[in-house]
């Protein structure tokens, strides 16, 4: 396998991530799609502020259906989307005893539709790329229960990564800065991923942190800050597993477990990941 083939198998890892982070790009004309299904079962504890502990008075889940594609516009660049469609439910919950301040609801919105280019600076052994990420502003909420699809703005993603990789085993980093609208705060990322071929399948293991700028004085009604749903100056340290089994040079499956070992304003239980993907190259 030439390490530009190497690539090819590997966008397929990093799909139910859905960031343009990796720096391999796709054929010329080579497509892929993928549908996912991401979801947080029930929790009732977030990490609030100051990355402590904090309990909601309802028990919140989430659960999100996301289409992604990648389509090669030339020999050194790919263009992606993602198109997210996100559920949320607050429910009773049996062990509060006081009078809770959110009703309980649901809400079916969609999220943030993300559009972006990779581009490959430079091909070999150590590839390098350049790429640029959009996503658009998701706005249907449930102010009175603290519940939204997205985050009320635009964000602008420019991220640069690097990496490595051979026929069993591949490796790459990455780090952007997240420019934000609507008073939001930037954000800086960095992250790692690595993978090992074993016959059909593929293990991935992978780390990210997320850290806020907080230079933006967006407020959010109290509500929000409740459930802490896409509210500002979220933060986290992130470390999670992924596998994809490859049924045919066309198709596959992937699932995923992720958590945080750090976080501000965000859940304090893993996500879950499955799809299927379909690749064409």
């Amino acid at each position: 396998m030439t390490p530009h083939r190497f690539g090819i198998l590997f966008l397929l890892c990093i799909g139910m991530h859905v960031d343009a982070q990796s720096p391999w790009v796709r054929t010329q004309a080579g497509a892929y799609g993928q549908v996912g299904l991401q979801w947080i079962p029930s929790y009732r504890e977030v990490f609030d502020e100051s990355g402590k502990t904090s309990t909601l008075e309802r028990q919140l889940s989430e659960a999100t259906f996301q289409l992604y594609g990648e389509y090669g516009i030339g020999k050194k660049t790919t263009g992606i989307i993602s198109i997210p469609l996100r559920y949320l439910a607050l429910s009773e919950n049996p062990d509060y005893k006081g009078v809770p301040s959110l009703p309980a609801s649901n809400l079916l919105a969609a999220g943030n539709i993300s559009v972006g280019l990779r581009h490959q600076l430079k091909g070999g052994n150590w590839p390098l790329a350049l790429s640029l990420r959009v996503d658009l502003p998701s706005w249907k909420t449930k102010e009175n229960s603290g519940l939204r699809g997205g985050y009320a703005g635009i964000s602008l993603l420019p991220m640069l990564s690097i990496g490595h990789g051979a026929e069993q085993w591949y490796f790459y980093s990455y780090t952007g800065i997240g420019l934000r609208s609507n008073a939001y705060s930037y954000t800086s990322v960095t992250g790692i991923e690595g993978g090992r071929h074993l016959g059909r399948w593929w293990v991935i293991a992978y780390s990210e942190a997320l850290r806020s700028l907080k230079n933006g004085n967006r407020k959010d009604q109290s509500a929000f800050n409740r459930t802490v749903l896409f509210v500002n100056n979220q933060a986290y340290w992130s470390v999670g597993m992924k596998t994809l089994y490859k049924a045919n040079r066309f198709w596959g499956l992937l699932a995923g477990v992720a958590g945080v070992a750090e976080a501000r304003l965000l859940p304090r239980s893993p996500q879950i990941m499955l799809g299927a993907y379909f690749n064409w190259d």
